[in-house]
């Protein structure tokens, strides 16, 4: 388990614990930076310490009896991070043997908010894209950014002969020819026509909408459209906290190559934008 997603199960579950809510994880928060900045100005032993430490702080505490008032806890704290630091200090070489000491974060730790701070859609997804070492790239915001994101994804590949509306143009044409086309081979039950995939009762009036340029917003068909169009693997990683990255492909049983690799980001049922690699 990667360190950052240590303190992503801890302080959920910290925060969960209704006694003392403020208390508890910002000791963790408290841990995790500290081992984060180690890690960060080379000490990769020391900084895993710390992370092992807010586990433990979190096990302890756990196990405090909610009952119980603030003064009390204050001492019992201090017994734990006296526990917590022998344990720590235990597995600290273990760890290292195990995982070495270089590479053992292979990217960029994110930094964190103290556990209160409101955590915003701009901050989950800044963090989601930097767990695949991307930044988000803006684009405007005039009910096609989906479009204009794939046309910023197109040009970082040098394909520049789209812009926002044609390549809206191309996605409903190629839905509008291929409204039978079977989304899977039938197999298992029965099969499903593409229009029927879509999951809207009038097609014609579907297409007629989409193409509707600086109106209607795209969809998860016109991503696929635009994958078949375009031989596209389109990833989209949202601001969403959990199960944030989703791929769009043709079924493989359609035989379309892949050639080109597409990563959008998406403000959870608001915006979409285009992204970059991160760039030193």
């Amino acid at each position: 388990m990667k360190p950052e997603e240590v303190y992503d199960r801890i302080i959920k579950r910290a925060e969960s614990i209704s006694l003392t809510q403020h208390t508890r994880p910002s000791l963790i928060y408290e841990s995790y930076e500290k081992g984060k900045k180690l890690i960060e100005s080379g000490s990769l032993e020391n900084g895993f310490m710390f992370f092992i430490r807010a586990l433990y702080i979190y096990r302890y505490l756990y196990k405090f009896p909610k009952h119980r008032n603030d003064h009390i806890l204050k001492k019992y704290v201090l017994n734990i991070i006296t526990e917590a630091d022998k344990s720590a200090l235990l597995l600290k070489k273990q760890l290292v043997q195990k995982w070495g000491k270089q590479n053992i974060v292979a990217k960029p730790i994110p930094s964190r908010p103290p556990p209160h701070e409101q955590l915003t859609p701009k901050y989950y997804l800044t963090h989601n894209l930097l767990t695949i070492q991307r930044e988000e790239v803006s684009v405007p915001g005039d009910n096609n950014c989906q479009f204009h994101a794939l046309v910023d994804q197109m040009k970082q590949v040098g394909i520049c002969t789209y812009t926002a509306e044609t390549i809206r143009n191309a996605c409903v044409g190629w839905l509008r020819n291929n409204e039978h086309k079977y989304m899977d081979d039938g197999k298992i039950g029965k099969k499903t026509m593409l229009k029927e995939a879509v999951g809207t009762y009038n097609w014609d009036s579907y297409l007629q909408t989409m193409n509707i340029h600086n109106v209607t917003w795209g969809d998860e068909a016109t991503l696929l459209a635009c994958s078949c169009l375009l031989g596209a693997k389109i990833t989209v990683i949202s601001s969403l906290p959990e199960n944030y990255q989703h791929h769009i492909t043709p079924p493989t049983f359609w035989g379309i190559p892949l050639k080109y690799h597409f990563t959008l980001g998406h403000y959870h049922e608001v915006h979409y934008v285009s992204t970059k690699p991160i760039t030193k």
